[in-house]
C-alpha cells in the first residue's frame, strides 16, 4: 500500500500572495477610474476585500501600492507588435502604428490609464524611466528608419531623437485620456480613420515635398 503523502502547509509568504494580488488589483481599478490622490487606502481595502491593517502587512503607503501597480514590464509587452510596425517602414506605415497604439491601450486600458495618473499627478517619475527603457530598446530601430530617410530626401532634415520621445508618450498619453475628456472623444471615426488622419497630420511635418531643396 502506498505510503500517504503528507500534505506541506503553505509558507507565510505563499498564503499572503494572494492578498497582495487583490489589492494590487483593487488599486489598479481605482487609481484608473479615479486618479491617484481621490482613491483612499480603505477604499482600496474595502475594493479587494482585505483589512486596512492586511494592506500594511504588505504596502507601507499608498505610493508604495502605485509603485507596484506601474508596470513597466507588462507596459513594454504589450508594444512588443508596435516595435515590428515601427521596424517595417517607419514613418511612412505611421497610421499602421498608431492604430496599433491605439488598441494596445483600448485593450489594457487601465495600465495606461496608470500612465496618464503618473504623467498628471507624479511627474511623470514613473513614466519618465519606462520611456527611457522603451527608447534604450528601439533607439536603433527610430534611428535608422527616420535618419536613413531623411538622407534619402524622403523626409526633412529635423531632430528625430525628440520626434520619437515626443511620439510615443503623446499618443499613449492622447488615446489613455479618450475615454475620460469628453471634449476629445471621436466615437463617430473608426480605429482607422483615428490613425490615418493623425498619420496625415504627422508626416505632412516631416515629409519632404517632392522639390523641396
Amino acid at each position: 500500500m502506498l505510503a500517504m503523502r503528507k500534505k506541506t502547509a503553505p509558507t507565510t509568504e505563499q498564503a499572503a500572495a494572494p492578498n497582495k494580488e487583490r489589492i494590487v488589483s483593487s488599486a489598479k481599478s481605482l487609481f484608473a477610474a479615479k486618479g491617484f490622490a481621490a482613491t483612499g487606502l480603505r477604499e482600496i481595502a474595502a475594493n479587494a476585500g482585505v483589512s486596512l491593517g492586511n494592506i500594511y502587512n504588505h504596502f507601507q503607503s499608498k505610493e508604495e501600492i502605485f509603485q507596484s501597480v506601474f508596470d513597466s514590464k507588462q507596459i513594454e509587452e504589450s508594444l512588443a507588435d508596435t516595435f515590428v510596425l515601427i521596424a517595417d517602414d517607419f514613418p511612412l506605415n505611421i497610421d499602421k502604428v498608431i492604430l496599433s497604439i491605439k488598441r494596445t491601450v483600448d485593450a489594457n486600458y487601465e495600465l495606461y490609464r496608470i500612465v496618464y495618473i503618473d504623467l498628471i499627478e507624479f511627474g511623470a517619475v514613473n513614466t519618465n524611466r519606462l520611456l527611457e527603457n522603451l527608447l534604450s530598446f528601439g533607439q536603433s530601430i527610430f534611428r535608422e528608419m527616420l535618419y536613413d530617410k531623411a538622407r534619402r530626401g524622403i523626409l526633412k532634415e529635423l531632430d528625430y531623437d525628440f520626434f520619437a520621445r515626443q511620439f510615443l508618450i503623446a499618443q499613449i498619453s492622447f488615446f489613455s485620456s479618450l475615454r475620460v475628456l469628453p471634449a476629445i472623444r471621436m466615437d463617430r471615426y473608426t480605429d482607422e480613420e483615428i490613425s490615418k488622419m493623425m498619420a496625415n497630420v504627422i508626416l505632412n511635418g516631416i515629409r519632404r515635398e517632392p522639390n523641396a531643396s
